[in-house]
């Protein structure tokens, strides 16, 4: 169970294990590369947890700003010269795109989301919605939370100049592979009782 349903169960159940959502290091990691001032936005029309009008709001607030934007799966109507929709990728190369830009942004306005793990796995600076479903899985240390598009324009120019590296302690920790022995720990223990 992620935090978020762990929580909610431990209110209700005594013996909750509580299991970490995480992301494929094979799949996506930093490419080491070059990156561009430039934001690579999630966009989903048929999932309202994702907030599509407040990414649209987004995107349009980040144009007239003339700050590059890549949205995918899902376009809108709208045209700008620094926004650019992507069509279908396979995994390797949305962690190409993902190493292209310097910052990523997913609402999870519902569940958790296991995409801010892969963007934050390769490399990119994240910004989430800052919500209930976000509150115990992502947190504030390594994810930048916001709850509208108020001072987004702020928000990115600063990710923008920020030098620092995403911590490969807490990408260990969010790996899959870590979440799988931790799982497998865990049956091991219940088997010996």
């Amino acid at each position: 169970l992620s935090g978020y349903l762990s929580n909610n169960f431990k209110q209700k159940y005594d013996n909750v294990y509580e299991s970490h959502l995480g992301y494929n290091p094979d799949n996506f990691y930093d490419m080491n590369l070059d990156r561009e001032d430039s934001i690579i936005l999630t966009y989903y029309t048929y999932k309202a947890g994702r907030l599509p009008k407040l990414v649209e709001s987004i995107v349009k607030k980040l144009c007239a700003s003339k700050i590059k934007c890549y949205v995918f799966p899902n376009k809108f109507d709208y045209d700008s010269e620094y926004l650019t929709f992507l069509d279908s990728m396979n995994l390797k190369e949305l962690n190409k795109i993902y190493n292209k830009c310097k910052i990523g942004l997913i609402f999870s306005a519902t569940n958790p989301s296991r995409i801010c793990y892969e963007m934050y796995g390769s490399g990119l600076k994240v910004i989430e919605y800052d919500g209930e479903t976000t509150k115990y899985d992502i947190p504030v240390k390594h994810f930048i939370k916001i709850k509208n598009d108020v001072n987004i324009v702020d928000i990115v120019k600063e990710l923008f100049n920020d030098k620092s590296k995403n911590s490969d302690v807490y990408k260990k920790r969010v790996s899959v592979d870590n979440e799988k022995n931790n799982v497998i720990n865990y049956f091991k223990n219940i088997l010996k009782n």
